[in-house]
């Protein structure tokens, strides 16, 4: 194992101290990329044999939306050429990633009167 010293910086340092472990090397001059965490809390959908248990979700751009089928029936999440999870089993989840902001209407594919919007808002506003 080599250790060697950055004077740019101790996230520098950190990731050539690292690199150096793990036996990858880091260019000279090279910037690392900083990835943010995800600082939004998953939200969560429940769905049964009754329907949604809200009609209108708001989330961030990037935040995990969670379907929960608590009904005894299978359940969609769809939204018309915009996502899909298929048939969600009684008691399971699926997981769905919003990324540009709008309006969108969903529906279960089983009982297309269960239905409602959700609304994917850019980071820089708060969702409600």
């Amino acid at each position: 194992m080599t250790l060697r010293r950055a004077t740019l910086g101790f996230g520098f340092g950190v990731t050539l101290l690292l690199a150096s472990c793990s036996g990858e090397s880091v260019p000279t001059g090279s910037i690392p990329t900083i990835v943010p965490p995800n600082i939004y809390p998953e939200k969560t959908i429940t769905v049964d044999d009754t329907g949604f248990d809200t009609s209108a979700v708001e989330i961030f751009s990037g935040q995990v939306l969670v379907i929960v089928n608590a009904g005894d029936e299978p359940h969609s999440f769809s939204a018309t050429e915009r996502f899909d999870t298929g048939l969600i089993a009684p008691g399971s989840t699926s997981t769905v990633l919003l990324t540009k902001p709008g309006k969108i209407p969903f529906f279960d594919e089983t009982n297309r009167d269960h239905k409602g919007t959700v609304t994917v808002v850019a980071p820089t506003t708060t969702p409600s």
